[in-house]
């Protein structure tokens, strides 16, 4: 067996190989699995929004403009894309700054775990 570190640096150089490929894998903002997918989230005004279930679909409302939407392959072994750009819409009765709409999706901003009641104001 060799001594001189060379077996050493094959596993070490491994690992990192391994490391770095969990990274990349983590940045798509999912759990590493067999197939790989990762939630919709979408850049917006600077905030990333992300989709939530909501039973009742909400009333969206008028075009809140251009946002990104970061790519994530369905593959452990594919990188990312680059961004889509897609159009957002606003909730009636929210705040953009807590939720937007995506197609028929709703998107909440960091921090928010359900989507407020809308308010009477639209």
């Amino acid at each position: 067996m060799p001594t001189d570190g060379r077996r050493f640096g094959r596993a070490a150089g491994g690992g990192l190989a391994a490391f770095l490929l969990l990274g990349a894998l983590n940045a798509c903002g999912g759990d590493v699995s067999e197939d790989a997918s990762c939630g919709i989230s979408v850049e917006y005004n600077g905030r990333t929004y992300h989709e939530v279930h909501v039973e009742d679909a909400p009333k969206l409302g008028a075009t809140l403009g251009e946002a990104d939407m970061p790519d994530c392959p369905d593959s452990n072994l594919a990188s990312p894309g680059p961004p889509s750009r897609v159009t957002v819409r606003r909730v009636v009765g929210v705040s953009p700054q807590q939720a937007i709409a995506w197609e028929n999706l709703i998107l909440l901003a960091p921090g928010m775990t359900a989507l407020p009641s809308p308010s009477a104001s639209p």
